[in-house]
Formats: C-alpha cells, structure tokens, sequence
C-alpha cells in the first residue's frame, strides 16, 4: 500500500519539517512526501492520488488548514468509489 504526506512547509515551528521527514523515513514505508506551495494545493494533490485507483493512505502534515483541505477532498473519493461500485 502506498503512503502519501501532504506536508505544509509553512506549518508549525520552523525546524520542524526536518524532523517529520527523518520520522517518515524511519517507518520504511512505501510513501511519497509532496509538499504543498499553495492554499488548495493539498485537495488537488489528494484528489489526482486517489484518481490512480491504488490502495492509499493518505497523511496531512500541517496545521488545521491543511487538515480541513485534505478532508474535503474525502467527499470526492467517496463519490468515486460509488461510482466504481
């Protein structure tokens, strides 16, 4: 299963993102780190993985807006998966 981070770089205390990229290294996992530049950067990031067709999990990295962003793309997943049902 593939492992996506959406990290926000301008999230949290500064020296912060370093240590989460050596902590996300450390579990072996098959995962790509996308860092976002923009606000609604994170949906579409989510949104274009979840279009692979993949097993996925998914991790948003920041602060409640990156969260929020990343959640709302749930809606489009779950509209997806109906569809294929």
């Amino acid at each position: 299963m593939k492992h996506l981070f959406i990290v926000n770089p301008a999230a949290g205390k500064a020296g912060n993102e370093n240590e989460l990229l050596d902590q996300i290294q450390e579990l072996d996992l098959d995962c790509e780190v996308v860092h976002t530049q923009r606000q609604e950067e994170a949906c579409e990031i989510a949104r274009a993985a979840a279009q692979r067709g993949e097993p996925l999990r998914i991790y948003a990295c920041g602060g409640d807006g990156t969260l929020w962003i990343s959640l709302g793309t749930w809606t489009y997943i779950f509209q997806a998966l109906l569809v294929a049902a």
